[in-house]
């Protein structure tokens, strides 16, 4: 009985641990540059999807999405093998994407969009102390269906790089929902 008791409290003590470890890597560190607003223009579409494929040297090749929503909120996707494109939307329609995402902060942040620019602040990955750090990517608008990231850094100014990013419009439909615990 004894033994039964202890094995039970460790599994209690083990379940609260890793519930309180994902909690920890949630928490947003650096916090985002500033209130987000909504987008009242007409520089980006919203009835759907920009799309990224990067192609690597070692010949893989990768797709990620973003969905930008005039409140001012972006939703981003995990990187897709390019030959599973069909699961990333297979995901999309059946709302399992949206389901795992409103169960992390790392697929939400906000953007901004300023004389044909546009920045977007998401969370990073989790660093070892625990919690995400919010890393903007600086862009600008070719036209309504192509956008161009050129730069990115944490919002605190540390870790710039610059990079090369073009996503291109998909229209999608029904596009998953905004609302999310992570952003007011």
């Amino acid at each position: 009985m004894r033994k039964c008791l202890i094995r039970l409290v460790l599994l209690v003590c083990l379940c609260l641990h890793s519930s309180c470890f994902k909690e920890r890597n949630d928490k947003i560190v650096d916090g985002f540059s500033s209130n987000r607003g909504d987008y009242k223009g007409n520089q980006i579409r919203f009835d759907g999807y920009y799309y990224n494929v990067e192609y690597n040297a070692d010949g893989t090749s990768w797709i990620n999405a973003k969905f930008f929503y005039r409140n001012g909120i972006i939703l981003r996707t995990d990187p897709y093998p390019l030959k599973d494109s069909a699961s990333m939307l297979n995901e999309f329609k059946e709302g399992t994407f949206i389901n795992k995402a409103k169960g992390s902060s790392e697929y939400w942040g906000q953007f901004y969009i300023s004389q044909g620019s546009l920045t977007y602040e998401v969370p990073g990955a989790p660093t070892f102390a625990g919690g995400r750090y919010v890393f903007s990517h600086f862009g600008r608008i070719e036209n309504d269906t192509s956008l161009v990231f050129y730069f990115t850094q944490r919002v605190n100014g540390a870790n710039q790089a610059t990079i090369n990013e073009v996503y291109k419009f998909k229209h999608f439909s029904p596009k998953p929902d905004s609302v999310n615990k992570y952003i007011n």
